[in-house]
């Protein structure tokens, strides 16, 4: 009886010979880390990278299946379906709803993928999963689609096999009481069991002590190989997809989601700070993602319960880059080993042509990473100042320089114009200082090819009554506008074109009013001018 409370009654207690062995648990999935190593220092083939992903997902489970139980309280319909769907091609679950359950969730998904790994090698045929009631017990049903084989044992290349009562005695574990059966062509897992742990055993305390050393051996020891495996499975998964617009305050929010309960198990704060619109730069996305939740593990890993992570996310106009600036505090475990693998290096400086640079200190680890915005930086060599543009208008130009825009060029060149002349103008030609002078300004478009005095008439008539419309500011209406006010430095002033000389002004009039309007000369000019604005404004603060 005290046996089977150790081992099903309270989640910290199980078998002080089982804990013994963690150390030969661990050195059994050594060669497939070594390997993974040795393959993410070279260059990748997709092809291995496939096997080797597979290798690593088979250790994860291979150790969860032996570490101590966390038990919880699960709806098995949505657990077991969501751990199966990396195999939508190879497995067919049907699911009726159930009834929840108690019991560890990583353990009773690992003895199931790991028992279909084994059916499905060499097979090429596929698995049908079951999950209903049987009386009250929620069951999972697996047989063979085909000449798979479902048997009661695990048998994986590079990896010691477990027999059926090896497995079987970890599914009783890991579901406080279940059972698996032997249903005609396959089995039956049983997930009934302890509902909830005894609340106090006689003369049970003394045993905690004996135990509790195998007991931390147990949880801890395996725990340090799946962070290594989750750690090269980032990078594994992150080489399926080549490099692609991405926004990082989405990847960021994504791995702090994922992270946010293994950092509440040690009560770790997690602050952050993102600008909140940052412009979508070229990435391996999955890269980035997995450099991201490194930063989550490192500091569950490190950091003492009450430590506290901060994340600023900024974007640096000047040289067009991102800037991380990660930030761990807390008294940081004696004998951490440092944030940056290889594989973060290769993730941030290799990959993307970036800097990372982490300081360590017994009161806090400084983590500061920098992304060139490459796009930007060619975007900006062709219309400089384009980042002084509407978000909107920015990212037109960025899909325009990758050759991606879905519509004519042209077409989408002059929109950005439109949009940024309206931006410029439209709110000064309604302010006083525009009014004012529209009073001692004459229509008269003398030397402005295809000018019209009957449109800057319209145009002076409408600003002089302080009721500037949107129509005014369209290319043909604006050269008007602008041929107008381009006599003195005053005059360019009032709406917002200080920035730019009468020389300037002229030339911008003769390319709005080309046919077609010129976009990429007009828009230059224009960049300059709201550049005048904003050196203003600093000024002025």
């Amino acid at each position: 009886m005290v046996r089977d409370l150790l081992a099903i009654g309270n989640g910290r207690l199980v078998s002080y010979t089982r804990a013994m062995e963690v150390t030969d648990l661990c050195e059994a999935v050594e060669p497939v880390l070594a390997y993974a190593r040795e393959a993410l220092q070279g260059d990748w083939d997709p092809g291995s990278l496939s096997s080797l992903g597979d290798a690593l997902c088979a250790c994860r489970d291979y150790l969860s299946l032996y570490g101590a139980p966390r038990y919880v309280q699960y709806d098995p319909r949505a657990v077991l379906t969501a751990a199966l769907e990396g195999y939508a091609d190879d497995v067919m679950v049907d699911a009726e709803p159930v009834r929840d359950c108690v019991g560890d969730v990583a353990q009773v998904c690992a003895c199931l993928r790991l028992v279909i790994r084994t059916a499905m090698r060499g097979s090429g045929s596929g698995v049908i999963v079951e999950i209903f009631e049987e009386g009250e017990v929620p069951c999972v049903a697996m047989s063979g689609d085909g000449p798979a084989e479902i048997r009661g044992d695990v048998s994986l290349e590079g990896l010691p096999e477990v027999s059926p009562d090896e497995l079987g005695a970890r599914w009783t574990l890991a579901t406080r009481g279940g059972r698996v059966d032997t249903a005609g062509s396959g089995l039956v897992f049983r997930l009934k069991g302890v509902r909830m742990a005894p609340l106090a055993v006689p003369g049970i305390e003394p045993l905690l002590g004996r135990v509790s050393e195998g007991c931390e051996r147990l949880r801890s020891e395996p725990d340090k190989a799946l962070v290594a495996i989750e750690a090269a499975l980032d990078i594994v998964d992150g080489q399926s997809r080549g490099k692609e617009p991405g926004d990082l305050n989405v990847l960021w929010a994504e791995a702090a989601a994922t992270s946010a309960k293994d950092l509440a198990r040690k009560s770790i704060r997690l602050d952050s700070l993102c600008v909140s619109e940052l412009p979508p730069i070229e990435m391996h996305r999955d890269q980035i993602g997995a450099f991201f939740k490194g930063i989550f593990r490192y500091a569950t890993q490190v950091l003492p319960a009450g430590g506290a992570v901060t994340v600023l996310i900024g974007f640096d106009r000047s040289r067009y880059a991102v800037e991380i600036d990660a930030g761990l505090a807390g008294s940081v475990c004696a004998g951490a080993g440092p944030f940056c693998p290889a594989s973060f290096r290769r993730c941030i400086i290799e990959r993307h042509d970036g800097s990372l640079e982490v300081t360590t200190g017994p009161e806090r680890v400084s983590i500061a990473a920098r992304l060139p915005d490459k796009v930007g930086r060619r975007v900006d060599a062709w219309i400089p100042g384009f980042g002084r543009f509407s978000m909107r208008s920015q990212r037109v130009l960025r899909l325009l320089e990758r050759g991606e825009g879905a519509l004519p060029a042209e077409q989408l060149l002059g929109d950005v114009l439109e949009e940024e002349l309206e931006r410029w103008l439209l709110p000064r030609l309604s302010r006083a200082a525009a009014v004012n002078v529209a009073h001692e300004l004459v229509c008269d478009a003398q030397g402005l090819s295809g000018g019209s005095p009957a449109r800057s008439a319209k145009a002076l008539g409408q600003i002089k009554r302080g009721k500037a419309r949107k129509g005014i500011v369209k290319p043909p209406y604006a050269a008007d506008i602008l041929w107008a006010y381009r006599r003195d430095e005053r005059c360019r002033k009032a709406i917002g074109a200080e920035r730019l000389d009468r020389e300037a002004v002229e030339a911008l009039c003769g390319h709005l009013l080309a046919a077609p309007p010129r976009c990429v000369e007009s828009l230059r000019l224009i960049a300059r001018a709201i550049e005048g604005l904003e050196t203003s404004a600093q000024d002025a603060g």
